[in-house]
Order: C-alpha cells, then sequence, then structure tokens
C-alpha cells in the first residue's frame, strides 16, 4: 500500500483493534475529524482514551471477536500488542482479504501525504508535541497536531486540526516504530538507554534514533537538543555523514 489516502474518504469504514491505546485513539480522532465511519475494540479495562472516544461518538466493543469483522469495513489498522495468532479479529480480517496495517504503518502512510515532522527522544516527546500544537495555532498555521495524551489545549483530545498542510506527530522509538513515518524534519529531544527489552545497551538505541534521522530528504532538518548528551551523539553522527541533513541546535 503506497498511500491511506483511499481510505480516509467519507464513507470509508475503518475498524481499530486495541481502539483504546494512545496512539490508535489519537489516530481515531483524525479518522473521525476526516469524516471516516471509525468503529473498533478492546479489553474492558478503562483508560482515559474511554471519555474521548464516548465524546466523539465513536462506538467500540469491550472484546475481542471475530464476528466484529463485517463485509462492510475497508481497513483494519491494529496496535502493535496484537497480531493476527492471537487476535481473532485479525485474523478474520485477513481471511476476509480487508487490507491491515499496524499502527505505527498507518500513522507512516499518513504522514507521506502532508509535510510532515515528527517528534522524537526518549523523554520529552508528548510535551514537545503538545508545545508545537499550541505554536502552530498561535501563528495561524495550517496544520494537523498528533500527540501521545489528552492535551488541554487541544480541548482535551490527543489531536488538533488545523487545516492540512503540515502534520506534526509524535513518533516512538520503541521497536523502531518511528522508521515507517516519513519525516521532512525531525524534532529530537534526547537519547539515552530505554526500552531495554529491545535495546539491550546505548549505542543499540542511539543507532535506531541515527538510523530514523537518516530518513531525512536532502535539506531535511533535524532540530536537536544541544543540552543533551545523546541527541547531541546524534547530531554528530549525521553531521559526519554529509547528507544535506539541516542540523539546528536548541538549548534551554
Amino acid at each position: 500500500m503506497e498511500t491511506i489516502l483511499p481510505f480516509l474518504k467519507k464513507g470509508s469504514c475503518v475498524y481499530l483493534v486495541g481502539i483504546k491505546g494512545t496512539g490508535v485513539s489519537a489516530f481515531a480522532e483524525l479518522l473521525h475529524e476526516a469524516g471516516v465511519k471509525v468503529l473498533g475494540s478492546d479489553t474492558e479495562e478503562v483508560f482515559y482514551t474511554d471519555s474521548i472516544l464516548k465524546e466523539l461518538g465513536i462506538p467500540y466493543y469491550e472484546s475481542f471477536d471475530a464476528g466484529h469483522i463485517s463485509g462492510d469495513i475497508d481497513l483494519v489498522i491494529h496496535s502493535p500488542a496484537y497480531n493476527e495468532k492471537t487476535n481473532p479479529e485479525l485474523a478474520e480480517a485477513l481471511r476476509k482479504a480487508i487490507p491491515v496495517l499496524s499502527y505505527p504503518q498507518a500513522l507512516g502512510l499518513y504522514s507521506a501525504d502532508f509535510n510532515s515532522c515528527g517528534i522524537t527522544g526518549v523523554h520529552g516527546k508528548t510535551t514537545t508535541t503538545a508545545m508545537c500544537g499550541t505554536l502552530m495555532q498561535g501563528l495561524g498555521l495550517q496544520a494537523q497536531i498528533l500527540a501521545g495524551s489528552a492535551v488541554c489545549d487541544f480541548g482535551g483530545k490527543s489531536t488538533l486540526t488545523l487545516g492540512k498542510k503540515f502534520f506534526i506527530a509524535e513518533t516512538c522509538e520503541y521497536r523502531k516504530n518511528f522508521l515507517f513515518f516519513h519525516p521532512r524534519r525531525i524534532v529530537l529531544t534526547s537519547v539515552e538507554s530505554d526500552h531495554q527489552d529491545f535495546f539491550h545497551d546505548y549505542k543499540s538505541i542511539r543507532d535506531a534514533f541515527a538510523e530514523y534521522c537518516r530518513l531525512l530528504p536532502d535539506g531535511g532538518e533535524l532540530i536537536y537538543c544541544a543540552d543533551d548528551p545523546g541527541a547531541s551523539e546524534v547530531a554528530g553522527i549525521i553531521a559526519a555523514e554529509e547528507r544535506g541533513i539541516v542540523l539546528i541546535p536548541y538549548g534551554f
């Protein structure tokens, strides 16, 4: 699949497995804003996203069942926590030849259709994304913003829609999920050891961030925190490779 746009037109039906998850719920907000019919499923456990989904009128099951996957569903998007081997809904969607994407894949395809900025780092992603959204709103710029939590200035939601020229999204390093994203610029807040079930040492997570930064096109911008040793080290790696990426340090 080269673009997700055909599935985002009014009248399309998108089913989200793990719809209460932070990222998946935020993506549900964007789909709902675009006029897409959105529904999904999750466990009975209550999250802050329950209230957001209910406020938007997005229906969802609090169980997973193959019977939920009807023939009028155009696309299934799922949390990376689930797969077709363990989730009956994903298995049924594949059996019915319904297109299936993980949330990181869907977010990546979505970003490819915009002038996109990925906010990343071990710490500070959500706060920085929220700040960017507030700035875009104050400047009157056309953008969509997707954060990793509910934001007061976003009306208590995780997304803010101001237009469709720019897309700013929190992008996650876990399992290198951010490699699906298509950034024209990256804001890198911090790099240090984390997610040690996947990144066994500092070097492995540092190299993952460098790999993400290499996705920037010629003339793309890497905006990094010069006060953070790890972010500065990643910027140094990118600078040494002379890829035509513009490095923009910031500090406090």
